[in-house]
């Protein structure tokens, strides 16, 4: 089970370039936090321990103003800098590809998502990382937005029927329906 805001191994590790859309997501408020949790400078090539990024998420998730829109944000420009696997070039494969997106972002950082494609229309993606669940709503869409930019044909909704990982639950489950 993914413990949000606590990275699964002291040993994990994030990539630089998706840590950058902290500073798109939230521009120069960021700064400070990432200061104090000693990521003052990031290289986008670079690896950095997770419980320090996830350390300065959760102190924006405790935020007073804004903070579904600034998790939301910082997920989604989490993907301008986001290496995705050579073949990724719809929707469909983008989001069939998530553990491999998340495996070369991350390491000793455990099993990420789990990917079903229940049918022509509907892909579900389940998440065990220890990010909140709004980042992972914010780069989901902007999966949508990178691969089908033109037709906005596709709704990305949280399965209620299970516990989120923010309300406690093993995972959170997200449902993308395509048209």
């Amino acid at each position: 089970m993914a413990e949000v805001f606590v990275a699964p191994t002291p040993e994990a590790e994030v990539m630089g370039g998706p840590m950058l859309g902290i500073l798109a997501g939230l521009g120069e408020e960021a700064r400070p936090l990432l200061e104090k949790h000693g990521l003052s400078e990031i290289d986008p090539q670079g690896w950095y321990k997770m419980q320090h990024y996830l350390d300065v998420l959760a102190e924006v998730a405790g935020g007073d103003v804004n903070v579904l829109q600034n998790l939301v944000s910082v997920g989604m420009h989490a993907m301008d800098n986001a290496q995705l696997p050579p073949e990724t070039d719809t929707l469909a494969k983008a989001l069939m590809n998530l553990e491999m997106t998340f495996q070369m972002s991350h390491r000793n950082a455990g099993h990420g998502w789990d990917v079903e494609m229940v049918d022509d229309r509907t892909i579900v993606c389940t998440s065990h990382t220890p990010y909140p669940d709004d980042i992972e709503y914010g780069v989901l869409y902007a999966y949508a937005r990178l691969f089908d930019s033109t037709s906005g044909n596709y709704v990305v909704s949280y399965d209620e029927s299970t516990p989120r990982k923010d309300k406690g639950g093993e995972f959170t489950r997200f449902i993308f329906e395509l048209d």
